[in-house]
C-alpha cells in the first residue's frame, strides 16, 4: 500500500495547481512516475479534475485530503515530483464475500481506500459524468468517491 499512497499524494497534489476544467476531464489520466527502491512504477489518477471538485464540494481540502492519507509534508518539489515523508499505518481489512477486495482506513479513520476489479473501476468511469452531477447534491446518501487510482 505505501507504493499506492506515495502514488495518490503526488497526483493529487501535482493535479491540486492545475486550472480547474472538469467538463473535458471526465476520460482525462494523470500518469505519475514513481522511481522508487522496488523499481520504475507508473501510477494513474482518472479523472483528477473531477474528483478534486467532487473533494472541494464536500468541504475536503487538498492538503486535508493528503495529511489523511499519510502525507507528512506537502509543500516541498525537487524535478517535478513531490517529496513527503508518508506516515504508513493504514490498517488493512480483507473480506470474506466475494470480490476478496482489500480496505484501507487512514489513521484517523476518515477515509477508506478500497481496492476493486478492473470492471468496477471501468464502470465508475463509464457512469463518472452521472455521478458528478448527482453528488453535487448535499442531501445525497450514495457513497462518496474521492479518487480513482491504478
Amino acid at each position: 500500500i505505501s507504493y499506492s499512497l506515495l502514488g495518490i499524494c503526488n497526483s493529487v497534489y501535482i493535479v491540486h495547481y492545475k486550472p480547474m476544467d472538469t467538463v473535458n476531464d471526465f476520460d482525462a489520466a494523470n500518469v505519475v512516475a514513481l522511481d522508487e527502491n522496488a523499481g520504475p512504477m507508473e501510477f494513474t489518477e482518472y479523472a483528477p479534475l473531477v474528483f478534486r471538485s467532487i473533494r472541494q464540494s464536500l468541504g475536503i481540502s487538498t492538503d486535508a485530503y493528503l495529511k489523511s492519507l499519510g502525507a507528512k509534508n506537502t509543500s516541498r518539489l525537487m524535478e517535478k515530483t513531490m517529496l513527503m515523508m508518508m506516515d504508513n499505518n493504514m490498517k488493512e481489512r480483507s473480506t470474506e464475500g466475494r470480490s476478496d477486495a482489500f480496505f484501507y482506513f487512514t489513521n484517523d479513520l476518515r477515509y477508506m481506500v478500497k481496492t476493486i476489479p478492473a470492471e468496477e473501476a471501468m464502470f465508475l468511469r463509464s457512469i463518472l459524468r452521472d455521478y458528478y452531477h448527482h453528488i453535487k447534491n448535499p442531501n445525497s446518501l450514495i457513497t462518496k468517491f474521492l479518487g480513482l487510482y491504478s
